[in-house]
């Protein structure tokens, strides 16, 4: 059995070195679209940020899947990630606003 964090370093790596993400399954866009907040999964684990440019990701927060079953507790991931975007003070545009993963990726 591999340990979340394992699962995380693991999809991390995979990411910065450019393997291929399963589009719907490694990568998702959370609701409501139009926020910019963005998913990254594995078994175990789900992460939330945004991409400030294409191909960088900026994680935000993230929870053990079995303790984010409720949109309320998805609701707090969404909101840590769009106050990030408010508040890091990154150079314009602060994140794409793409709705597919090919406008990020």
């Amino acid at each position: 059995m591999v340990l979340p964090c394992e699962q995380v370093d693991a999809f991390f790596v995979d990411f910065v070195i450019g393997a291929t993400m399963q589009i719907g399954k490694d990568l998702k866009k959370l609701q409501p679209i139009g926020d910019n907040v963005w998913e990254m999964r594995t078994d175990d684990v789900r992460v939330a940020g945004f991409f400030h440019k294409r191909g960088t990701f900026i994680a935000t927060g993230g929870g053990l899947k079995k303790n984010l079953k409720t949109k309320k507790q998805y609701q707090s991931l969404i909101d840590a990630a769009k106050a990030a975007i408010k508040t890091l003070g990154l150079d314009d545009p602060v994140c794409i606003t793409g709705n597919n993963a090919n406008d990020v990726l």
